[in-house]
């Protein structure tokens, strides 16, 4: 019997490999017919909210509404803006992912520090990364996507946030939460595990 203590190796066995995606409705499997349906219906109904205008718009939000608010006006920045925006850019603010080629409304957010948000982990980095190979997997081009910042969102946060839920529930934008039973959204149940 040995009295040297043992050492145990830091990156033994299963404890050291790379993360792999699993994910139940195995959105990477996904035919071109019903990706290209489930597009369809998301851009016929945003069409159709955006065809109703602004009136429709003004009364979802109450008399204590902003101003309304259309996404494919706002200016449109690159998913990694924060790298080119400078001054005042960080402030808070309702933004917008589109997919440019398909004019889809992917997901809405809010937040008080615009250009932090995206450089850390955000779940909708994480679906837009499988939205893209998807497109790359059944020989599509990738998708285009942009970011849209509306900057007179309100400072206070509880308010921000109300504005956002209203905007969520008019786009019904696929990649948000609250949607995901609308559109049966496959691309936000991937989790990665180890």
């Amino acid at each position: 019997m040995s009295s040297s203590p043992q050492q145990y190796e830091l990156f033994a066995g299963q404890l050291w490999r790379s993360p792999k995606v699993q994910d139940g409705s195995d959105c990477h499997s996904m035919s071109l017919h019903t990706l290209q349906g489930w597009q369809q219906k998301i851009a016929g109904y945003q069409k159709q909210m955006r065809d109703r205008g602004l009136d429709q718009q003004m009364s979802l939000l109450g008399p204590e509404g902003s101003p309304p608010i259309d996404p494919w006006d706002l200016d449109r920045y690159p998913p990694n803006f924060y790298r080119y925006l400078r001054g005042d850019r960080g402030d808070a603010c309702l933004y917008f992912v589109l997919d440019r080629g398909q004019e889809l409304l992917l997901y809405v957010g809010e937040t008080v520090h615009s250009r932090q948000r995206w450089r850390g982990e955000h779940d909708c980095k994480r679906y837009l990364d499988q939205y893209h190979t998807l497109h790359l997997s059944l020989n599509l081009p990738a998708p285009t996507i942009d970011l849209c910042f509306w900057w007179d969102a309100p400072k206070a946060t509880r308010q921000r946030q109300k504005l956002e839920q209203k905007q969520i529930q008019q786009w019904r934008s696929p990649f948000n939460k609250e949607n995901w039973h609308h559109w049966q959204t496959p691309f936000v149940t991937a989790i990665a595990t180890y």
